[in-house]
């Protein structure tokens, strides 16, 4: 089944260590009926994350990577929630070093990059033909004083790592030592 980009569902597993390390997220402000990963989402198809004044405190945004200038937008309505809601919010974003608003978030923001790519799941639950084309972006847009956990990011259990180059350490996929 073709579907649009922007309907692709992020892995529960890593939006799972995302909250543990970021939240726990009250709220999921890029979402669909069919995608959204809080209780409580915002999406095109009904409360948009646009015309809302206030977003929920702690919030996650596997935001639409376009048309042209739409990150940039995200990137301002989320730094617009924390300068007069003391929102934070988490966005997923393509890491595109060949893009202005990556050297800006990267000067101003909490940034970090998801150390492997992700399958995105299609509404029909596949993850076939859904990986991405590129690597990932976490952007953390919060008032100072908060900062998030320092776990790092582990690849899904089933991942073929290709140990040991990948680790510095104990593999978490195979178990064995990646210096090796």
């Amino acid at each position: 089944m073709k579907t649009e980009k922007g309907d692709r569902r992020t892995p529960t597993w890593f939006f799972e260590q995302c909250s543990n390390r970021f939240g726990p997220f009250d709220c999921d402000i890029a979402a669909s009926r069919e995608n959204h990963l809080c209780d409580a989402f915002f999406s095109v198809d009904g409360l948009d994350a646009f015309s809302v004044d206030c977003w929920l405190r702690t919030n996650w945004g596997n935001v639409p990577y376009g048309p042209p200038g739409a990150i940039e937008r995200w990137i301002t309505k989320a730094r617009e929630q924390r300068d007069r809601h003391g929102c934070r919010t988490l966005l997923l974003l393509p890491a595109d070093t060949s893009t202005k608003w990556y050297h800006d978030v990267s000067r101003t923001e909490l940034t970090e990059l998801v150390p492997f790519r992700l399958a995105f799941s299609a509404p029909d639950g596949s993850t076939k033909g859904n990986s991405a084309k590129f690597g990932s972006l976490l952007v953390w847009i919060a008032p100072r004083i908060t900062r998030p956990n320092v776990a790092r990011f582990e690849p899904h259990p089933d991942t073929d790592c290709k140990c040991p180059s990948q680790h510095g350490r104990i593999c978490p996929v195979h178990g064995r030592d990646g210096g090796v």
